[in-house]
């Protein structure tokens, strides 16, 4: 089966001479004449059938037809596929050519504010990169250690949503034997919304260090300025300000570009006979305080990165950037690094990430953008028991866990709220609850009805009442139940 312009042909032994390959590139995917062509090859074909002494020929012709134009229904893998959604016209790509063309988003091109110009670089074949997943690094000498996510398997599919498109990854296909998916949702009016999910089968392959890196790649066209700019901390006592990042040389492995981390992150560490380093260490100075970044292009445009996390005990994101092409070429790397702190077998780990491809408008405007697009994310409740688990840490509130299940937490005198709540509604092998002195209500206690575990929970100081007695009331494992100081009546 081929996929050209939102169209699927599948036939037998007529497909040979309908198949339909690989986009070129341009904003719209394709060369003049492209889609007249398709239309001639099955208005021609057809034509033939109408010829042919079959019953019902003609009915079989609009089933073509009407199969035709229902491409987005196909759950069948691809190997190129276009999608234009508003200002945006993206051409994302799998990895069945790689090295020689890069899976993930292979073109990009504003219609509205630079129609002709490709955010990644166009020249070479192998040098257009966008999001690209590019390495899963280890601290230890291993010859996996570079570009094995270039190399084997790794599908495309185009989702329901006609929007959205996910590469796929098994365990099997990667040397590390990671699985892994990586979605892209083409949003209005210039946004592409990212997810990457991976689970490790085997945390021993990385070694005592114990930290997976996993690498993704934005290969430029033209840029006006190569440099990373974020908010960070020129220093340890400096303050807040916006940081204009270039990637100097000093380190002892520096080679072409650098690597940047949190403010409270800490530096990986690695052996000594590591060969391959350069996306490893990190600068001491500066730090990033807030997790996005944008950099300026050519035509007025720039690039903004946004990411739902910046650092913690379980996972970092680091910014990168690389100048191999400099100065025949004002085509720098802007990339950026996912850490999986501490790699565990089975354990699912994952982030979120927004890119905006847009005119300049101010270092504000793209602080701004990050700002609003981090308030919806606090709104959402987070996919993962981990995550949900880190966002309860930020809160303040302590978790104790037992491998993957979480069993105790204690949110006593925390400012947590009854939307608060929402984060413990998965932990169903959670026994002990403790919301002492907080702003927990009965709305709040909704969160709780599936925790039939519980056998202790403490709501001394709340504000619950009669109407949240009824939600514990089925909780039938309950043993201990400190109701006192709240609203509760005798009634």
């Amino acid at each position: 089966m081929q996929r050209r312009n939102g169209f699927f042909f599948r036939f037998t032994a007529w497909e040979s001479p309908l198949a339909i390959h690989r986009h070129n590139r341009s904003p719209m995917g394709t060369q003049p004449g492209d889609h007249k062509q398709s239309l001639m090859c099955l208005e021609t074909f057809a034509a033939f059938l109408t010829r042919l002494p079959l019953p019902g020929s003609r009915w079989f012709i609009a089933v073509i037809v009407f199969a035709a134009t229902s491409a987005a229904q196909d759950d069948e893998p691809v190997q190129s596929v276009h999608i234009k959604r508003g200002a945006l016209s993206v051409q994302f790509q799998d990895n069945s050519q790689s090295p020689q063309i890069l899976s993930g988003i292979d073109a990009l091109f504003n219609t509205t504010d630079a129609a002709g110009f490709d955010a990644y670089d166009p020249d070479e074949r192998g040098a257009s990169a966008g999001l690209n997943f590019e390495h899963i690094i280890s601290g230890h000498q291993n010859p996996n250690n570079k570009f094995t996510p270039r190399h084997g398997p790794y599908t495309l599919r185009v989702l329901p949503d006609g929007k959205s498109v996910v590469l796929t990854r098994r365990a099997i296909d990667s040397p590390w034997k990671v699985a892994s998916t990586l979605k892209y949702t083409v949003n209005d009016p210039h946004l592409i919304d990212f997810e990457f999910r991976c689970t490790p089968e085997d945390a021993s392959l990385f070694g005592t260090h114990g930290y997976a890196l996993f690498f993704f790649a934005n290969y430029m066209n033209d840029v006006k300025d190569i440099a990373l700019h974020f908010r960070g901390h020129e220093s340890k006592d400096a303050k807040e300000d916006w940081i204009s990042a270039d990637a100097p040389k000093g380190h002892a492995d520096w080679n072409g570009g650098g690597n940047y981390r949190a403010i409270t992150a800490s530096d990986l560490p690695y052996d000594d006979d590591v060969k391959f380093r350069l996306n490893t260490w990190s600068y001491d100075w500066p730090r990033i305080s807030k997790p996005f970044y944008y950099g300026r292009a050519a035509q007025g445009m720039t690039l903004i990165l946004m990411f739902d996390r910046l650092n913690s005990d379980r996972d970092q994101i680091r910014f990168s950037l690389y100048k191999f092409k400099l100065p025949k070429y004002q085509r720098p790397a802007w990339d950026f690094q996912y850490v999986v702190n501490k790699v565990e077998s089975g354990e699912q780990f994952g982030f979120r990430g927004r890119l905006v491809w847009k005119k300049f408008v101010s270092p504000e405007d793209c602080l701004d953008t990050y700002e609003r697009w981090a308030k919806t994310l606090s709104a959402e409740l987070p996919e993962l028991p981990a995550d949900r688990v880190q966002r309860l840490k930020q809160l303040g509130v302590t978790v104790f866990t037992h491998g993957q299940s979480i069993l105790e937490v204690n949110a006593n005198r925390k400012k947590i709220d009854d939307n608060d709540l929402a984060l413990v509604s998965g932990f169903t092998q959670m026994t002990d609850l403790s919301l002492e002195e907080t702003a927990t209500g009965d709305t709040g206690l909704s969160h709780l009805r599936d925790l039939k575990k519980l056998e202790w929970l403490n709501l001394y100081q709340t504000q619950i009442g009669d109407n949240g007695l009824k939600t514990i009331a089925q909780l039938t494992n309950l043993q201990h139940l400190p109701i006192g100081s709240t609203h509760v009546t005798d009634a």
